[in-house]
């Protein structure tokens, strides 16, 4: 089932994704509580929302691959220890989104550049991950995704901010 998801993920990048009424609270959770049964037992993970249910339009799977790629980059920070937190927002106008972490931080030097495809921070991987998430967000859910905060060994945080 998960490689039918991963590959479903896939086919959807390039085309234009539709878009219907989901719970993007349900939505977060999922993936989220997929994410902490699988992480090293030295990270705690909190996931708290404002709201019980938030109903807006949302290509589900490409939401929770965005949702995914940030947590998993989260745990590759930490390395073994610390903490992960998705928290859900209501705003005026818009949905916030963030994923935080405790970890090393992105180095000053990369900040501008993170969303530019072939930019990573890691011995292993493509530097897709946040590229893909930015047009994910951006183009296909008319949203925002940035980097809030980063220091060095003092964590990250990202914002997501979809219409309501």
């Amino acid at each position: 089932k998960r490689l039918e998801t991963i590959t479903h993920r896939f086919s959807k990048i390039g085309s234009l994704p539709s878009l219907k009424k989901t719970d993007l609270v349900d939505a977060s959770k999922e993936v989220f509580e997929y994410l902490r049964l699988r992480t090293p037992k030295g990270i705690e993970m909190h996931f708290s929302s404002q709201t019980q249910k938030k109903v807006i339009l949302l290509n589900r799977e490409l939401y929770c691959w965005v949702i995914e790629n940030l947590i998993k980059n989260s745990i590759d920070a930490l390395k073994d220890k610390g903490l992960i937190e998705l928290q859900i927002k209501e705003k005026s106008k818009h949905i916030e989104i963030l994923v935080q972490d405790s970890g090393v931080g992105i180095p000053k030097k990369m900040q501008k550049k993170i969303f530019t495809p072939g930019i990573t921070t890691k011995k292993r991987g493509w530097g897709l991950g946040l590229s893909l998430s930015k047009r994910i967000i951006e183009e296909y859910h008319n949203g925002k995704i940035s980097l809030q905060k980063t220091a060095k060994n003092n964590g990250t945080c990202f914002k997501i901010e979809l219409p309501s």
